[in-house]
């Protein structure tokens, strides 16, 4: 499973993104995302 995606050029091409600041942009969306959700989850 590992092998077939670092043969994968886009997927070393997101790790090359997520290596910078693209990391924390992407931690940053998710954890949003889970309050966000979790907010609404109450509310129901």
């Amino acid at each position: 499973m590992h092998a077939l995606l670092l043969e994968d050029s886009t997927f070393l091409d997101i790790i090359g993104f997520l290596g910078g600041s693209g990391l924390f942009l992407v931690l940053g969306i998710l954890l949003i995302i889970v309050v966000i959700y979790n907010k609404y989850k109450r509310r129901r």
